[in-house]
């Protein structure tokens, strides 16, 4: 601010206010314009936002206008006003000229200081003593039972007792009663006990304040989140009122979040920032499925509904289908096992639920433990790879053997070692030829806006691992269709919903898809942290209804689904629940889907979806019409296949977001 000395006893300097204009800490200024010389704006009023350090003086000491903080009012052609500082930087607002105008110091007693900018002014006093002892310390004592505000109310510093001990140049001290000086450190926006600062001439002295919810204060929003990912600052991206079984409610698993207003301002609480673990009550973490826990916030009980998902640390085989409470093991059309013919290798790793997994994708010190043993016919060809996480099983005859893995690592529910086993079954066939007609298909779609209400675009696979299935009669390639749209920046297209290809043959002839499935390679993502095969998460239905319809968005359901995964991160889905489908349809029902899951940067509760996936090194389906080639066919570690005999191909979604008003990201296939 540009300020001009126009008088003898004019000062130049930055611009401040009076005690009783003094804000705390919490008050938000309105949103400063842009342009401090816009024309548009008009000046109509200063203030002194914060008083100088100095404010109580010896006969004549010179007058110090450091700390003077001065602000200003503006009002545009609409009539809306703004405010903002006006000291600063000389360069800064040079179109108004402030004018401080000090007083005579030489005189002892109350003075005014005044300042102007045209025919606009403020003030603020200060206090010349009428000898020459200076403030050597200041002393603050709160009123009998301590300060306590409640949310969004203003300090009254007439409740402080403030006094300060003053000493001539013969040492001799006299204890006042101060009147100004400027507080600090109060916050009307955070619960709890703050930390007050009084301040006078650069001497200071601390006073403990409580900052209560009232009883009065009206909750909008109050939900407790299983990890802290949803939040950016204090903004709620969405709802996850989901839990693991056995997790205490602390801060490391869970967060609250309330949304209040009090004293005509809105506020939002967190964990750790205005409410703490000891503030909730009621919660059980050995009991499944709904709870209400208590959150008292001072005078104030607010009730927070929290889900906890009965799944525990386990290891299994992914035959490719759903798991269920009727098909615990993902087993479909009365398999056995993994079937094979001689010479086709099967290449066997478990699925990790729970184990050496944490939020942030770190894999942390997992051992495996392979062993197989023959049931009948010649002992196969076996290998494992380099740190065991696969098994190689060659059968060079038909016969039947038993495989078993036991997986050691960190227990992500209590931070133990843990081990856990499964089990499985290769059988070799002899080869043949299905002589039937192939024309069946199964559709196992996961939650999601049209699992109940609609198909969508086709056909809408729902959320991750929500799949369809069919049987094809030729081998070198597909063509698949999705809906993609929109252009990104690299060509591809700007909204994708990923859909991971799948290729199985039928080497026994018994038209039934139960050999080893095999993924279409699609290569990693430039913008893709992470790509987890064998992901696995679990999907429980909360509540009773059999479906949902709302009639005012197109007949789509809408329930809260509960899921965990096998990293420990939990969430709530909204959607419909695939009991169309074939999946159990009672409260507390569960369904596993295993995926391959692309762009796994572990925000998967984003609300928005505005980037691509690139292919990079293989096909996605959505990309438009997709040429899917069976030579891209791999196996569980990565070993390329090239099927001789493809008769089913199977697409399941592999991208877990959710993509705001577009409802969760989920493949759709227009035509195949």
């Amino acid at each position: 601010m540009k300020l001009l000395r126009t008088a003898a006893l004019c000062l130049v300097l930055p611009v401040f206010i009076s005690c009783e204009q003094v804000p705390s800490v919490g008050d938000e200024s309105p949103e400063l314009p842009e342009d401090a010389g816009d024309p548009s704006l008009s000046l109509v009023a200063l203030s002194v936002s914060s008083l100088p350090e100095t404010i109580y003086y010896a006969r004549g000491q010179d007058f110090d206008s450091s700390g003077l903080l001065v602000e200003g009012k503006f009002i545009n052609e609409m009539g809306v006003e703004s405010s903002r500082p006006l000291n600063g930087p000389e360069d800064e607002n040079p179109e108004y000229e402030l004018l401080l105008l000090p007083p005579d110091m030489n005189l002892p007693g109350p003075k005014r200081v005044e300042l102007r900018a045209g025919e606009l002014s403020a003030a603020f006093p200060v206090l010349v003593s009428a000898s020459d002892s200076v403030l050597e310390s200041v002393t603050v004592t709160p009123p009998p039972g301590g300060l306590v505000l409640y949310l969004g109310e203003s300090l009254n510093t007439a409740a402080l007792d403030v006094r300060g001990i003053f000493k001539d140049k013969d040492k001799n001290t006299e204890e006042k009663k101060l009147g100004l000086f400027s507080v600090s450190g109060y916050d009307k926006e955070k619960r709890g006990v703050q930390a007050g600062t009084v301040s006078v001439n650069g001497k200071t002295a601390w006073f403990p304040l409580t900052v209560k919810v009232p009883a009065s204060a009206k909750v909008s929003i109050a939900t407790v989140v299983g990890t802290s990912l949803i939040f950016s600052g204090a903004k709620l991206y969405g709802h996850n009122t989901a839990f693991i079984k056995g997790q205490d409610l602390d801060m490391a698993n869970a967060k609250f979040y309330v949304r209040l207003a009090s004293n005509g301002t809105t506020y939002a609480l967190l964990s750790g920032d205005g409410i703490n673990p000891a503030d909730a009550t009621g919660f059980d973490k050995d009991k499944a499925g709904m709870q209400t826990v208590t959150l008292t916030l001072d005078d104030l009980k607010v009730p927070v509904e929290a889900y906890v998902t009965d799944i525990e640390p386990e290891v299994y085989f992914d035959y490719g289908f759903w798991r269920t409470p009727t098909e615990p093991t993902g087993m479909r059309h009365g398999m056995e096992g993994y079937h094979t013919v001689p010479g086709r290798p099967v290449v066997l790793s478990p699925v990790r639920v729970l184990i050496g997994y944490d939020r942030d994708n770190n894999d942390i010190g997992v051992s495996y433990v392979w062993t197989v043993s023959t049931v009948s016919g010649e002992s196969p060809v076996v290998s494992e790879s380099a740190n065991k996480e696969f098994l190689t099983l060659t059968p060079q005859s038909t016969g039947r053997w038993n495989v078993s893995v036991t997986v050691t690592g960190r227990n992500f529910v209590d931070g133990t070692e843990i081990s856990k086993s499964a089990d499985a079954v290769v059988i070799c066939d002899p080869a043949g030829t299905y002589t039937g007609t192939m024309d069946h298909e199964v559709r196992n779609f996961a939650p999601g806006q049209f699992t109940e209400g609609g198909l969508g675009a086709g056909w809408s696979l729902g959320t991750i691992g929500g799949y369809s299935y069919w049987s094809v009669s030729h081998r070198a390639s597909y063509t698949i269709q999705g809906n993609a749209f929109g252009q990104g920046g690299d060509g591809e297209a700007g909204w994708v919903e990923a859909g991971i290809v799948w290729f199985q043959e039928d080497l026994n002839g018994n038209g039934l898809p139960d050999e080893v499935w095999y993924e279409v390679y699609a290569g990693t993502s430039s913008k893709s942290s992470v790509v987890t095969r064998r992901y696995s998460v679990t999907f429980f239905k909360a509540d009773d209804a059999d479906s949902k319809t709302n009639s005012g968005y197109g007949g789509q359901v809408h329930r809260d689904i509960y899921w965990a995964d096998c990293k420990g991160r939990t969430g709530v889905i909204s959607g419909g629940w695939p009991w169309a489908y074939g999946a159990p349809n009672y409260k507390g029902a569960w369904v596993t889907y295993t995926a391959t899951l692309v762009d796994d940067d572990g925000e998967i509760k984003s609300e928005n979806y505005n980037y691509t996936v690139p292919r990079d090194g293989g096909p996605y389906v959505d990309h438009g019409t997709d040429i899917i080639p069976v030579s891209r066919a791999v196996a569980a570690d990565g070993s390329f296949v090239n099927p001789t005999a493809v008769r089913f191909v199977k697409v399941h979604t592999g991208i877990f977001k959710y993509g705001s008003v577009f409802g969760e990201i989920s493949t759709e296939i227009a035509s195949k």
